[in-house]
């Protein structure tokens, strides 16, 4: 009988399989990713469903691509949001993108998080003319409520848009 070891340091102590090659590996060598680390992103390639990784695998397949994904995110942040109440506002903005939708969100930030993040993948700075929508959700005796909503992503000039509301509502 012949016993595994772990491809990167030969223990052969608490191995795993890289969700890739499949190969044994250590806890200690492994790279480990937590369940949600793409979870905003619509289209996954099929190494990003595997959470556990070899080294190699993991600098090959993933690392490049966890890079983009956390700087699209820092992007995200970034952009402005602005409702459908604020058409004032948001008048003079060209709207020549598609609009982009998320729908069943549990939460109100996170929908308008995953619209921002869809935006900042176009490269987009703003998203406009957001129209937030509530369901509510029975099983049973338990409820909950589900977020969906739409969006104009759209580049904005930020010297462009009024800093001091105070003005924009009394200009004189």
């Amino acid at each position: 009988m012949q016993t595994e070891s772990c491809t990167t340091c030969g223990k052969s102590k608490s191995l795993l399989n890289c969700g890739v090659c499949t190969v044994s590996v250590c806890k200690s060598c492994a790279q480990i990713l937590p369940e949600d680390a793409f979870s905003f992103l619509t289209k996954k390639k099929p190494e990003m469903a595997h959470t556990l990784f070899c080294n190699s695998c993991f600098d090959q397949h993933i690392a490049a691509d966890l890079a983009n994904y956390n700087e699209t995110m820092e992007k995200a942040k970034e952009v402005l949001v602005y409702f459908k109440s604020q058409s004032k506002e948001t008048r003079l903005i060209r709207r020549i993108e598609k609009p982009i939708s998320v729908v069943d969100c549990a939460d109100h930030d996170e929908t308008l998080m995953r619209l921002a993040f869809v935006a900042a993948q176009l490269g987009c700075n703003a998203v406009i003319d957001i129209d937030l929508v509530t369901k509510k959700v029975r099983l049973g005796s338990y409820q909950t409520q589900v977020f969906s909503a739409t969006g104009m992503p759209t580049n904005v000039n930020m010297r462009n848009i009024v800093k001091d509301r105070s003005t924009w509502q009394n200009p004189n």
